[in-house]
């Protein structure tokens, strides 16, 4: 080694990040292994220098799962070579018996460490506000843990968790862990992360029958990330959805783990109630197949199917498919929870009414329009009643329906009976930033057009476009929103514009879920106007294509040559 001066250059390595503050030249910190980097290394240490497609996906597969530490896919490697195992094998295995794997030994050598070794002793050495943190992280979303996700908000920390609610006691139970390696933090947006494996290691050390306790605290903690909307009739609750965004993840994880380790919460119904107030936000937000994923769970973790809280599950298990059209078999079941709360609640009770909002929407989609006349006023006489904040809820659900029967000019009338639309213009329904106002502005459009006013009807409905863009971005109701323009453009002649509109419709359509209908429906317009622009070919093409899609949705009852009114029974009469 050449010497310089004197000095000699010395290499320490620490778990603890704070071993080289103010003593050291340089510090660095050593990162897990990145996909591509941990993807070569472990074909490397499997033996396969020449690999296919899907074993470098499933590779990848098996370095996320182990979170890219560099002695995972050493030992995990080690332990697929000595089973003779196949790649696609491995993961399912792992699944099932991590923790068994995480202590085998692999491979002829001196070193006592295995994956569930590495951890263990730093994990015995934690204080108790430090232990519990960690073991309250092994149940939350191991890569971006917002610290302000754990500080108390609407709840109040109990017995070992009280260190939550005070500043420094959280910090000295992070700073402990911070220490050890067993979490990084981020002091850029102040979040904590966790390795995987960590968290493996944390829940396999706690007693069986502890692990309800953190899954249980987790529950609460997320809880209060999601509006109750469950046992509380109200309106959208596009205020608090940054703050549902932020815990979903966390929310699905905690589900994840739930299972993977057979985990049940020790209260079913905060567990179900979680679930449910998920399940709003993501049907506000129009992300459907999650949504079905979540009521499905909720409605299987229900015991009692007379209970208040199944009526608000299966309802809203049927707003779902009603909003992607699937009518059919919704009535009936609204009718179902009706029933349950009729049962159980004053005859005057805010969720009758609803559930008579909601039988009245259903009723109008199906076309039988003097039912869906008689259950609105159903729903209205109660909020009148009662005083409810909810009565324009009502009256904007019944001026759709008079608008279907054809009577505009009382379908203007009754909307304008909601309160807060009272001066019709069109700040009024879009400053608010509700997204309920701009199914409303699209309600008054279409009323407008009705009434011959066709350029107050494209002023109405592009802006109403512009703000499902910048909200939803390329959701069901954008769609719907696109097509709307498109037509009056088209009535107007300025064909070139309704074209492209409804080629974005399309486009959009197709990357959507449940969006066969919407690509359908503007394939045909498009044809329609290719025709009219002498574009015969093109035409041709859009009306096979929208053939193609309708029959995905109708199969062997789509007729031979569709008519307009076979493309509209596909989709939603009116959004909101």
């Amino acid at each position: 080694m050449d010497m310089v001066k004197n000095w000699m250059a010395e290499i320490i390595t620490s778990r603890d990040s704070t071993t080289g503050f103010g003593v050291s030249a340089e510090t660095l910190h050593i990162q897990s292994f990145e996909k591509h980097a941990g993807t070569a290394t472990f074909l490397a240490l499997v033996g396969r220098k020449r690999y296919t497609d899907a074993d470098q996906v499933l590779a990848e597969e098996n370095v996320s799962t182990l979170g890219g530490l560099p002695l995972a896919p050493n030992q995990i490697a080690g332990f697929i070579s000595q089973q003779r195992l196949a790649l696609k094998e491995f993961l399912p295995l792992y699944q099932k018996n991590s923790a068994k794997i995480h202590t085998r030994k692999m491979g002829a050598t001196d070193s006592s460490r295995t994956l569930s070794t590495v951890w263990e002793v730093s994990l015995s050495r934690l204080s108790g506000l430090s232990s519990t943190l960690q073991k309250l992280l092994a149940f939350l979303d191991p890569d971006r843990i917002p610290e302000s996700l754990l500080k108390p908000d609407g709840w109040v920390p109990q017995g070992e968790l009280e260190f939550l609610s005070d500043d420094m006691d959280f910090l000295d139970a992070a700073e402990e862990l911070l220490r050890s390696a067993l979490i990084e933090r981020s002091p850029e947006d102040e979040t904590l992360s966790v390795h995987r494996l960590v968290q493996s290691t944390v829940i396999d050390i706690i007693p069986r029958e502890r692990r309800p306790y953190y899954l249980d605290t987790a529950i609460s903690i997320l809880s209060n990330g999601f509006p109750s909307t469950w046992n509380t009739v109200t309106s959208h609750q596009f205020t608090a959805w940054e703050k549902c965004e932020l815990c979903l993840p966390h929310v699905k994880y905690l589900m994840a783990q739930s299972k993977r380790y057979s985990i049940q919460p020790s209260d079913l119904n905060a567990y179900s109630e979680l679930l449910l107030r998920v399940c709003w936000h993501l049907y506000e937000k129009e992300f459907y197949n999650l949504a079905q994923e979540f009521t499905n769970t909720v409605l299987s973790l229900i015991t009692k199917q007379d209970s208040l809280i199944f009526a608000s599950a299966s309802t809203l298990r049927w707003l779902i498919e009603l909003g992607i059209h699937n009518v059919g078999v919704a009535l009936e079941q609204f009718r179902i929870g009706l029933n349950i709360r009729q049962k159980l609640t004053d005859s005057d009770d805010a969720f009758i009414a609803s559930s008579w909002n909601t039988i009245s929407l259903v009723y109008t989609e199906l076309g039988q329009m003097d039912k869906a006349v008689e259950a609105g006023q159903n729903a209205i006489d109660i909020r009148l009643r009662t005083n409810s904040d909810r009565i324009g809820n009502s009256y904007n659900n019944m001026s759709s329906t008079l608008l279907r029967m054809g009577r505009a000019d009382e379908a203007e009338d009754v909307l304008k009976r909601c309160p807060s639309l009272k001066d019709f213009t069109d700040e009024t329904f879009l400053n608010t930033g509700n997204p309920r106002f701009a199914g409303d502005m699209i309600l008054l459009a279409r009323i407008r057009l009705a009434q011959g006013r066709l350029d107050d009807a494209i002023r109405l409905s592009s802006k109403a476009l512009t703000f499902r863009q910048q909200l939803f971005r390329h959701g069901i109701k954008t769609c719907d929103c696109l097509y709307q323009v498109a037509t009056l453009l088209e009535q107007r002649g300025d064909l070139n514009l309704a074209a492209g509109l409804l080629e974005e419709s399309v486009s959009m359509a197709e990357n959507v879920s449940f969006g066969e209908g919407y690509s359908a429906r503007s394939n045909h317009r498009l044809s329609k106007i290719s025709k009219r622009m002498g574009k015969t070919q093109q035409g041709k093409v859009y009306e096979e294509a929208a053939k193609s899609m309708l029959r995905k949705k109708l199969g062997d009852a789509t007729p031979v040559e569709p008519s307009q009114t076979d493309y509209d029974s596909v989709v939603p009469w009116m959004l909101w």
